[in-house]
């Protein structure tokens, strides 16, 4: 039940006279009875901050095909966290400036595991 935005560049090694229109054939693999992970909740206080003072963020999400494991990957442009492979962390500020947050989780369901990625909006890092 979900879309993803894929670039695909074809190198053309010429241009053909008459300007036909070519074809993209697309593969993919589809597992059945998998469900991507939802996230169900999400905290981020606060909104501003100094270098020495982290922000707390933390997230919930849920899955519901049983047996699947849910693994989180944090990730901001500039500055740290605490533990980025953790549900709940503390984001420590870099330069001065807005930061987006943001955060993957994933199933890993074998053979294929699906990837929820969730971009917050900014923090301000004083």
């Amino acid at each position: 039940g979900q879309s993803v935005t894929v670039d695909v560049n074809i190198p053309c090694e010429g241009t053909v006279a008459d300007g036909g229109i070519g074809s993209v054939v697309v593969s993919g693999t589809i597992v059945p009875g998998d469900h991507c992970p939802t996230l169900t909740s999400w905290l981020i206080t606060p909104q501003a901050s100094g270098a020495a003072d982290p922000i707390d963020v933390t997230v919930s999400a849920a899955d519901l095909d049983s047996g699947d494991t849910l693994s989180y990957a944090w990730a901001a442009p500039a500055g740290t966290f605490t533990n980025p492979s953790s549900a709940t962390t503390q984001y420590h500020c870099g330069p001065t400036g807005s930061e987006q947050l943001s955060v993957q989780v994933s199933d890993n369901h074998a053979p294929i595991p699906c990837t929820t990625s969730i971009t917050f909006p900014a923090v301000d890092c004083l």
